[in-house]
């Protein structure tokens, strides 16, 4: 009997030997392939150290030694994470004060990679809100860009119809003359002028008028002067 407990003891002493070196296999694995996740690394490294205590001196030194390496290590990025923040912050209150929100929001993602994530996580609310305040900014920035062109607009329509109301006393008296040539190649030199850009509209529906009044005005000429007699070729006919 004391044979076969002897044997079953040996046989379950093994067994648990391999399933904690198994269990530490794996722990080393996830290490490996997440060292980013050091929290997840050290919960791992105790349950296997707790599960070694009494079977593998070896491997629970080892854990020992690394959990304290890893623990170290997660209060220096803790501090370096905090100390980052507070510098983050600061220069977003400067840029907020100077009311550059999109500057401001683009400080916390572009932060370090290496914590970006988590000063994201961590400034959700303000980026958001600094995006919200940015957004505003634009829009009233075109608004007032749209009301200083209107202004500009008008200012220049204004000095266009002055213009014109001087330059239209020409033509006119042209047409009291009966010139009409003269009356379209003015018009035509108005539209022409870039300073007429605003009141082109009306300058072509004259230029018009005036051509259709030159025209008569030829075709009275041949009438007057009666069929087989005028030279046609002394009519000009694009004058304008």
């Amino acid at each position: 009997i004391f044979a076969i407990c002897f044997a079953l003891f040996m046989f379950q002493s093994r067994s648990e030997r391999k399933a904690v070196e198994k269990s530490f296999n794996d722990a080393v694995a996830f290490a490996k392939a997440n060292p980013g996740d050091i929290r997840g690394v050290v919960e791992r490294y105790k349950v296997v150290r707790d599960q070694s205590a009494n079977m593998n001196p070896t491997i629970r030194r080892y854990l020992d030694s690394e959990i304290d390496r890893l623990v170290s290590e997660t209060a220096r990025q803790e501090a370096t994470f905090k100390a980052l923040v507070d510098q983050l912050d600061k220069k977003v209150a400067e840029l907020t004060a100077r009311q550059a929100y999109t500057e401001a929001a683009e400080t916390y993602k572009n932060s370090d990679v290496r914590f970006r994530e988590r000063v994201l996580d961590l400034r959700k609310n303000v980026i958001e809100e600094l995006v919200e305040k940015s957004a505003k900014q634009a829009q009233m920035a075109r608004n007032q860009k749209d009301e200083q062109d209107q202004k500009l607009k008008a200012a220049n329509d204004r000095i266009a119809i002055d213009k014109l109301g001087r330059a239209l006393q020409d033509v006119t008296q042209s047409l009291v003359d009966g010139d009409c040539d003269k009356a379209a190649k003015l018009l035509g030199g108005f539209l022409a002028d870039e300073g007429y850009a605003s009141v082109k509209s009306r300058l072509e529906e004259a230029l018009v008028t005036t051509k259709l009044l030159a025209s008569l005005d030829r075709m009275q000429v041949l009438v007057a002067v009666g069929p087989g007699t005028a030279d046609l070729t002394a009519v000009p006919t694009n004058s304008f």
